[in-house]
């Protein structure tokens, strides 16, 4: 006993180490708000007090007046009569109650008589202002901003939050974080699992595209930002994350917001890690008013929460949901999993939000290893019946076919659509983008190019048109190899439009049916109306020959014969390399200036001179949330590249836009046009014609299209899609 009694005190000090020391809910617990996880410091009392009032006072159809950097102040409240829908008359109203708070600052702060019918008003302003110095007015004046009430969105909030609270701190305890965080939708969405922010942030927890993409599947089979239990899993690593960067919750649950590297910056900035410091001195463009109040909001909406009694009375939570879930073996189609399982389509997608439309249409598989969610206690039978329906019945999808592509500086949306030859509608619909904004380092998922029945028919009319040219092999190859001729020189030919004719009118061609005609119809038909259409040219194809008018003559490798060198015109080149020419610069033979043509950007220029991006803006004062206009000037440095390099570079960029365009179209005439006052030449080219400037410039030698004005004639090229 004596022995035990000495050991005792020993086995209980290394114990209590090593439930310290333990990672998971223990030390969760550690950091709860009631052991000082979560600090409310001074500085941001009268922060957390007004959103309380705006949580739990303020009604819908109330806008409280307050100072944007101070709180406290606050001016008084406007009467909206209706709840608050953000309509152009209550906007209209806001901003005129605001304008009459200014006038009454503005006039204090000039010592002028403030505007009739504004005597309480004015009292109440000179009191919150009194023993301070008259410059604090003006400062004040552009600082008022109206806030809507929020108490009843806070009270459906609350109702809401009882499905999926239990939830939440099931999740939260396994990654070892306190509880409260799990309130924090009540700052994000209200707990509204269907809702998409202006910064393009979705779902109950607000993720973007990006930041969602590091913690959860986002792309265009599955977006888990719409799910809020998979989405609940993605918020609470990201806050252990930012937790375990900052070491400290109230800057953890800021960079929820802002994110870690800008409350890193803004620690490095002021010089201090206490948020109501930061709060109050920080000065970024990104750290606005949302950011600077997201920690008082989410204390605000804990105590308002915790003593949603006190505030609202009684209320009953909506219960919550309960479900069972089942890991999908493998690819299959929604179609054959419903009828394998036996649940309603209708009810899976209710219950997986994740899943996208192209899944639950049917275009696409759900996925492998997806946690489909079926009603309670279903999982045994649903388990039972998936397997005993996939004996002898294949998954309709073996596995997604899709590849993914990244982003690079220059590209866009567009772009990438062409370069893989898929709709840019696809391309946006498969990584559920609602805008065509990109940025550079994301990746995107490649949608399929065709279905599997489109290939099937495409396969079957193939094996057609063998079995048709193998009935009479001399006489079809002869028509394969005089439409090849046709389809690439792309000239038209009355000798070769009758031989097609007479052709076609001895053997029927391998084509969908047209209406009949006589053979004799058909052998005096002219050869522009041959049934194979051939885009027509301009008449002057002769190396060294100019139309009438006296206009240089465009080419392509895609227009002439082979005889043509297949660089195309010298002329046209010459033109190119004169747009693209470096203007001398003082810095010698090292510098020079360039002006910026169509399709070009600062990623362009920098990457031809491997130089950074900032590197190319600072040297030229361009800030970075600005776009290069063309025809600006820009300074270069040829310090890494020489200037050949870089004009071979570029003209071979510009080349390839060029081929690549003609691919698609031909120029069948050249019009000129005069211009009309109010007209210039955006709107020619964007609107009427719908060219490219680059190939209208080919066409006006060195006339400046950018000061041509009315009366002006300019040459446009009229352009026709080809028809192979």
């Amino acid at each position: 006993m004596r022995i035990i009694r000495f050991l005792f005190p020993g086995a209980a000090l290394l114990i209590a180490i090593l439930l310290l020391a333990a990672p998971g809910p223990v030390f969760g617990r550690i950091l709860s708000a009631g052991a000082g996880g979560f600090p409310s410091p001074p500085g941001l009392k009268e922060n957390v007090e007004f959103w309380r009032d705006v949580f739990a006072r303020y009604k819908f159809t109330e806008v409280v007046y307050h100072d944007e950097y101070n709180l406290g102040r606050r001016y008084g409240t406007l009467q909206l009569g209706e709840p608050w829908k953000a309509t152009r008359k209550q906007r209209k109203q806001v901003r005129a109650h605001r304008n009459k708070i200014r006038a009454i600052l503005l006039a204090l702060a000039e010592g002028r008589a403030t505007p009739e019918g504004t005597v309480i008003l004015t009292a109440r302003i000179r009191n919150m202002f009194s023993g301070l110095p008259r410059r604090e007015f003006r400062t004040a004046a552009y600082q008022v901003r109206g806030q809507p009430g929020l108490r009843e969105r806070f009270l459906e909030g609350y109702i809401r939050s009882g499905r999926y609270l239990s939830h939440f701190r099931r999740i939260f305890r396994k990654h070892g974080l306190p509880e409260e965080l799990t309130l924090l939708p009540h700052v994000e969405s209200g707990f509204r699992s269907a809702i998409y922010s202006h910064a393009g942030a979705l779902g109950l927890w607000q993720f973007t595209r990006g930041t969602g993409r590091l913690f959860m599947r986002v792309d265009g089979t599955v977006d888990a930002r719409r799910d809020p239990f998979l989405a609940a899993e993605a918020a609470a690593k990201l806050l252990k994350r930012n937790f375990e960067d900052l070491n400290s919750w109230p800057l953890a649950i800021t960079a929820y917001n802002h994110g870690a590297q800008g409350m890193r910056r803004a620690v490095k900035q002021v010089g201090s890690r206490r948020i109501d410091i930061i709060v109050k001195n920080y000065k970024s463009r990104t750290f606005g008013f949302a950011s600077r109040n997201f920690y008082a909001e989410f204390l605000a909406a804990v105590e308002v929460h915790k003593n949603a009694k006190k505030y609202f009375g009684s209320v009953r939570l909506d219960p919550p949901r309960f479900f069972d879930e089942f890991y999908i073996p493998g690819f299959i189609g929604m179609k054959e999993l419903t009828r394998r399982i036996g649940v309603d389509a209708r009810t899976l997608r209710k219950m997986n939000p994740a899943l996208r439309s192209p899944v639950t249409r049917g275009w696409r598989s759900v996925p492998k290893g997806y946690p489909l969610r079926i009603p309670l206690g279903e999982g045994a039978r649903v388990r039972k019946a998936y397997y005993r329906g996939a004996e002898g019945s294949p998954s309709s999808d073996g596995g997604e076919r899709s590849k993914w592509v990244l982003i690079r500086p220059g590209d866009s949306l567009g772009r990438i659509a062409r370069r893989h030859r898929i709709r840019l509608g696809d391309l946006m619909k498969e990584n559920g983008l609602e805008k065509t904004l990109i940025r550079v380092g994301d990746r995107l998922r490649l949608p399929e190019r065709s279905s599997t029945k489109k290939r099937a028919s495409i396969r079957k009319s193939a094996v057609r048109q063998k079995k048709a040219v193998s009935q009479k092999p001399a006489a079809s190859k002869k028509l394969a190899a005089l439409r090849s001729k046709l389809v690439s020189r792309q000239v038209k030919n009355k000798k070769i439009g009758k031989r097609m004719a007479s052709l076609s009118g001895s053997r029927k061609m391998p084509q969908p049916p047209k209406p009949k005609k006589s053979p004799d119809a058909r052998k005096s038909t002219p050869a522009r109306k041959s049934p194979q259409r051939v885009a027509s040219v301009p008449q002057a194809v002769k190396r060294g020959q100019t139309s009438e008018r006296g206009l240089f003559q465009f080419v392509s490798e895609y227009d002439l014969p082979e005889k043509v060198p297949s660089r195309g015109s010298r002329f046209r080149e010459g033109a190119l390399r004169q747009a693209l020419a470096v203007s001398p610069s003082s810095g010698g033979s090292k510098a020079g200036w360039v002006c910026v043509q169509e399709n070009e950007t600062i990623g362009h220029l920098s990457r031809w001179l491997r130089v950074s991006p900032g590197r190319l803006r600072k040297m030229n004062r361009i800030r970075s949330s600005r776009r290069v206009r063309i025809g600006r000037k820009i300074r270069v440095s040829f310090l890494r590249v020489p200037r050949e390099d870089f004009i071979e570079r570029r003209l071979a960029y510009h080349k390839g836009i060029e081929k690549t365009f003609f691919k698609k179209y031909t120029v069948s005439r050249v019009k000129r046009h005069k211009l009309k006052p109010g007209e210039n030449v955006w709107s020619l080219l964007m609107r009427t014609y719908r060219v490219p400037l680059w190939l209208v410039r080919h066409y006006n030698g060195n006339k400046n299209l950018r000061r041509i004005t009315a009366g002006d004639e300019v040459a446009i090229p009229v352009v026709e899609r080809r028809e192979f």
